[in-house]
């Protein structure tokens, strides 16, 4: 199965819940060990620039949120870790 941009974000989101319950201050998410997670990657197909888009996207840098990545990235890529703080601010 090839996630669609819904699933990144509802299985990024439920790696939120579950770092919230066990009482983490933040958690870092890599660009392939999501896509790998909710299927799709590595293979043929895959859609990593629309993992990363969604990973940014849900990136709240007023919150704390930060690029944790080693190195400047220039594209879209297996190897973006982003650092989201815990607990996520209350969507309104």
């Amino acid at each position: 199965m090839i996630p669609s941009g819904e699933d990144f974000e509802t299985g990024l989101r439920a790696l939120f819940t579950a770092a919230e319950a066990a009482g983490l201050p933040s958690i870092d998410v890599e660009s392939c060990d999501l896509h790998t997670k909710l299927g799709g990657y590595p293979g043929r197909g895959h859609r990593m620039a629309n993992c990363c888009r969604v990973m940014r996207k849900l990136m709240n840098a007023a919150h704390g949120d930060t690029k944790v990545s080693p190195g400047e990235l220039k594209r879209d890529t297996a190897h973006l870790i982003i650092r989201y703080k815990l607990p996520r601010p209350t969507v309104c």
